[in-house]
């Protein structure tokens, strides 16, 4: 699905992580069971446990001999792309980063000096996600070197982003495409001789059809703090919403300004906001959760 950005996110360099192909190739995928960090893939490690006293030679040996896909000289990659939220502006961006190890039967330079330590744990016998660091999305990639080509395994990014489903609704489309000046938004199509017309297509129906209106409510970041109200109430009713902060963080404010942690909305259409925490000891960016969803 598509994510919505607004006229300001996108001129401000918004960027939401999802769930993305990034490669595709004729080497096996590497498949992933769970996400964050109970995510863990396909590659057995038979009875290895990954410290940080654990060799390149050591970790080599133990993905080669239990998993036929794999050999010497190939290489596991690690990439990850946290979301993050700039503090002032409150506009999300992403941080990437990637890491990598070869295969070498002989190298005794320990595994976690050169990777990702996320990426390389070990849990019920198989390569897994380490501790969980955030929103996100990530993904472990299998390539080899054949006679001068590089063969890659088909992989897609797998989502831990709770900031991301926020992007994807009507609302947000609706939200987007009024912060334009319109609407609905306007996408160019061929038509049967190859020239490109517009199609306008239709804005999302926000009338309910049982007479009440959907309230949904996210916390940022979700280790930040809890929401409560969200639901279906009928239309015109006054519902009570609250934030509430956890340990070691501040309620902010509500992402249409009001700064009340508790306090009541009246219901026209369907609403989504989202509370914004900031941490005791925060000096800069805020790492987004937009999880906490609720209803």
């Amino acid at each position: 699905a598509p994510v919505y950005l607004t006229k300001a996110e996108s001129d401000g360099g918004a960027c939401i992580a999802a769930p993305y192909q990034i490669t595709q190739g004729t080497l096996p995928s590497i498949s992933v069971k769970g996400t964050g960090d109970k995510a863990v893939t396909s590659i057995n490690l038979g009875g290895l446990a990954i410290d940080e006293n654990t060799t390149v030679k050591d970790f080599a040996k133990a993905v080669v001999t239990n998993n036929p896909e794999f050999d010497y000289g190939d290489q596991i990659s690690f990439y990850k792309v946290l979301q993050r939220l700039n503090a002032e502006t409150q506009i999300p961006y992403c941080a990437f980063s990637a890491s990598y190890v070869v295969l070498d039967k002989e190298s005794t330079a320990k595994l976690w000096d050169l990777v990702d330590k996320v990426g390389f744990a070990a849990k019920e016998g198989f390569l897994a996600h380490g501790e969980n660091e955030g929103d996100g999305v990530f993904a472990w990639v299998h390539s080899r070197n054949d006679y001068g080509k590089t063969k890659v395994s088909t992989q897609y990014l797998i989502d831990n982003n709770s900031m991301l489903q926020a992007y994807k609704t009507d609302d947000a489309f609706t939200k987007a495409c009024t912060s334009y000046g319109s609407s609905a938004d306007v996408f160019l199509t061929p038509d049967g001789n190859g020239s490109v017309a517009p199609v306008t297509p239709a804005v999302p129906d926000v009338t309910p059809t049982d007479g009440k209106f959907e309230v949904k409510l996210l916390a940022n970041p979700s280790v930040g703090g809890t929401v409560t109200g969200a639901g279906r109430y009928p239309a015109g009713q006054s519902v009570e919403i609250s934030a509430s902060p956890a340990e070691g963080y501040q309620f902010n404010r509500w992402s249409d300004g009001d700064t009340n942690a508790s306090r009541s909305i009246t219901l026209s259409s369907n609403t989504a906001l989202t509370a914004y925490f900031k941490s005791d000891s925060d000096a800069g960016d805020q790492e987004p959760g937009g999880g906490g969803l609720e209803g």
